[in-house]
């Protein structure tokens, strides 16, 4: 699964709420995205990949079994995002 992209073929998408990726066996990748809420990535044993995105109040990373990213901003970054 794909979320957004840094391609200006395919931008990434602006969620007024929240942005929930969980509890996937496949790999997913949350790219480019302007989250206003909190963008929460937890429980994933496929791998994860959270790259260039803004979230308006948290971004956490939680329990994913395999997990890469950088460049995101915004508010607070917790768990496995912290250093992302």
């Amino acid at each position: 699964m794909w979320i957004g992209s840094a391609s200006p073929i395919c931008t990434g998408n602006i969620v007024a709420g929240n942005l929930e990726i969980h509890n996937n066996s496949g790999a997913t990748t949350a790219d480019g995205n302007t989250v206003n809420g909190n963008l929460d990535d937890h429980n994933n044993s496929g791998a994860t990949a959270v790259f260039g995105n803004t979230a308006g109040a948290i971004l956490t990373c939680k329990q994913d079994a395999s997990i890469t990213g950088g460049g995101n901003t915004g508010g607070q970054k917790q768990g496995q995002c912290a250093a992302f």
